[in-house]
């Protein structure tokens, strides 16, 4: 499959109920970089690897009923 031409991806998000310790993984294993996040109602840690890209994590809510994994509000 052929990239898209003038596409590209700016940033993912990732939900979790341990941010801290997903964001040490990231910046150990990855060279990720932890940088100023906003204020939100729940916590939530930006980092980058370069000036174009970045993951957001945050942190998962104690009511979700969904378990941890690569499953989105979609999934089946």
């Amino acid at each position: 499959m052929a990239a898209a031409k003038g596409a590209f991806l700016n940033h993912i998000s990732r939900e979790s109920s341990d941010i801290r310790g997903l964001a040490d993984f990231y910046k150990e294993i990855f060279g990720f970089e932890e940088i100023e996040s906003p204020k939100f109602e729940f916590k939530v840690i930006w980092l980058k690897v370069s000036p174009d890209f970045a993951i957001h994590l945050i942190e998962r809510s104690p009511d979700t009923q969904l378990p941890e994994g690569p499953y989105s509000a979609a999934s089946p």
